[in-house]
């Protein structure tokens, strides 16, 4: 029994050998394609390790020596070839803006000059191309898109490469004319447009920041208390009960996000004491309490550590212990979650190392790939159920008949930055020629040996020699599709080896080669690849998953017409993005 994510067989040829079909392996243009996707992400990682910090540009790097032009240009170059092919053209929308070589920067070295006045023309061609693309607006914010069962119209859309405007002019590779100057006819790209010409008209200001609520220790938990009941009685007519659920979520962990504002402020300006801020984590508090003072206490170091790293770690020093003890004691899984939180990113900050957190059985998940790393952090009861009902599968006759010895698990576990309660997404592929009658029966079996588990099911049939995902009208939520890319390249596939290399090669070739069909008037390729992308750098990962392990390095001032306070603009978030777009929003395709 094997287990991989077929994504990442792609990104090495050697590794591709031991899974895909040898006529493919010896297909010049897919050996060419997986040769150049390994190189650009070799160069990307020489590069990323030279940098002590997120927000240092390449230009800087090489002034203080740091990476040297030979680094940069392999970077810039393969960079370069890959944006020429504009099926990737949406590696701009993520690529870190220290990377962005502005336009005044003419190097003297004349390999380096000449390469990243390539990539400045290559870069503008894709952006705009760009500007031809909408997206669901919510994708790039906070994910709060309403289930398709209860939206009335479409969903609110931007053109995302337009706000990138104040960023290009201040880079000085597009002008304020040069944009006035695009024949739009797009109510979408024109108003994309007005949202970014709003934060280039804006004076310079001084940042305003929320009003930050006025509280004690002593009234903390009655004022939480009662805002939560506030929240529990507002009423939500017309929606489902998961999305209802969702907004009483977001909506008290916001109400906590300003009470811990305000305890970072009262520790900031002392007026409360260490010591009674200690003798209320681990007296007084009742949840919701002790992880506004949590959070309170990891934001108030984290803006030390931005202007007097010095003062940062003393801080750090003086809280340790006592966060410690509580994650030791504390028992309640959101007060975990918001020690859990403060731990990483003090780890990312360098103030605890990784041994402390090993000590502490707290692992360091991969979010920037490869995914198949953190099968290793999940529960070893998780892998082990998932493994025996492989074997069920294998050994009985019934249902070895319906479906495939293959178990595929996938979603925010795998990717790193689920909670320990957060569910494991599984998939099954049911075998062409079964009956849709069966699925009942197919249910009732797969209760037996998964009982708690929610599967997708992808349903195959025969197309010739292939096998395709087969579509079905409605919106059955367990019933997988054919454009789900992100579920077939980017889960992780345990089971038979032999059953794996078959649907490899029947299943997943296919969407190696461009047969120009066309969903709701877009290329299906194009709709395979925006799947993948979506899955691995924004849902969830642009939302919650980033921060939950990494402080904030986002310094962008904008007004918030372009979302400024999304993750989406974040110099630590890009860089993870820009390393998942290069590892994993890849379909070779073969001629």
């Amino acid at each position: 029994m094997i287990n991989l994510v077929p994504i990442e067989t792609l990104i090495n040829l050697d590794v591709a050998a031991r899974f895909w079909p040898k006529d493919i392996l010896l297909n010049d243009a897919f050996r060419e394609q997986l040769e150049k996707r390994e190189e650009l992400m070799n160069n990307l990682n020489d590069i990323i390790v030279c940098l002590p910090r997120v927000d240092i540009s390449v230009k800087e790097a090489i002034e203080n020596g740091l990476i040297s032009q030979e680094q940069a240009v392999r970077f810039y170059a393969s960079l370069s070839d890959l944006l020429d092919n504009l099926e990737y053209k949406r590696l701009i929308l993520y690529l870190p803006f220290e990377f962005l070589p502005e336009k005044s920067w003419q190097p003297h070295d004349d390999e380096l000059k000449e390469i990243l006045n390539r990539f400045r023309k290559t870069y503008m061609k894709a952006w705009e191309n760009c500007l031809h693309l909408q997206d669901v607006r919510a994708n790039f914010v906070d994910g709060d898109v309403i289930e398709i069962e209860q939206l009335v119209g479409d969903y609110p859309r931007v053109v995302k490469a337009a706000h990138l405007i104040p960023v290009l002019t201040e880079k000085g590779l597009v002008g304020i004319s040069d944009v006035r100057a695009l024949a739009i006819d797009d109510y979408v790209l024109k108003n994309s447009i007005a949202d970014a010409f709003s934060v280039l008209d804006a004076s310079p200001s001084i940042e305003h920041k929320e009003a930050v609520r006025s509280t004690t220790l002593s009234t903390i938990q009655k004022e939480l208390s009662e805002e939560f009941s506030r929240i529990d009685q507002e009423h939500y007519n017309g929606i489902t009960l998961r999305r209802k659920n969702w907004l009483v979520q977001t909506k008290k962990q916001k109400v906590i996000n300003e009470f811990a504002e305000a305890v970072s402020l009262s520790i900031a300006e002392a007026r409360t004491s260490l010591g009674l801020v200690i003798f209320f984590l681990k007296e007084e508090g009742d949840t919701a309490c002790i992880q506004a003072v949590v959070e309170g206490v990891r934001k108030v170091i984290e803006s030390a550590a931005k202007n007097d790293f010095r003062k940062a770690l003393e801080m750090h020093a003086q809280w340790l212990d006592s966060l410690i003890w509580l994650y030791r004691q504390n028992n309640d899984y959101q007060v975990k979650e918001a020690l859990l939180k403060s731990f990483h990113h003090f780890y990312i900050l360098g103030m605890i190392k990784r041994e402390q957190l090993t000590r502490l059985n707290i692992a360091i998940p991969e979010l920037g790939g490869p995914f198949s790393a953190n099968l290793n952090l999940l529960c070893k009861e998780t892998t082990a159920n998932i493994q025996e009902a492989v074997a069920k599968i294998e050994s009985s006759q019934e249902l070895s008949r319906l479906v495939y010895p293959i178990i595929l698990m996938f979603g925010s576990r795998l990717k790193g930055y689920g909670s320990e309660n957060s569910d494991v997404d599984l998939g099954i592929f049911v075998r062409p020629g079964v009956s849709f009658d069966a699925r009942t029966r197919l249910h009732s079996l797969l209760k037996n040996i998964l009982p708690e588990a929610g599967i997708i099911e992808f349903w195959l049939e025969n197309s010739g020699d292939t096998i395709r995902v087969r579509d079905f009208p409605g919106n059955d939520p367990a019933l997988g599709e054919k454009c789900w890319t992100h579920v077939l390249f980017g889960a992780a596939w345990i089971g038979s080896e032999d059953a794996i290399k078959q649907l490899f090669a029947r299943v997943l070739v296919p969407y190696f080669y461009d047969d120009f069909e066309k969903i709701h008037g877009c290329n299906v390729r194009r709709l395979y690849l925006e799947e993948i992308e979506r899955d691995s750098l924004q849902y969830r990962l642009m939302h919650k998953g980033y921060e939950k392990f990494f402080p904030s390095f986002n310094d962008i001032q904008y007004d918030d017409k372009i979302d400024s306070k999304s993750m989406f603009w974040d110099s630590g978030y890009r860089r993870i993005a820009v390393k998942l777009f290069i590892g994993r929003v890849f379909l070779p395709l073969i001629f």
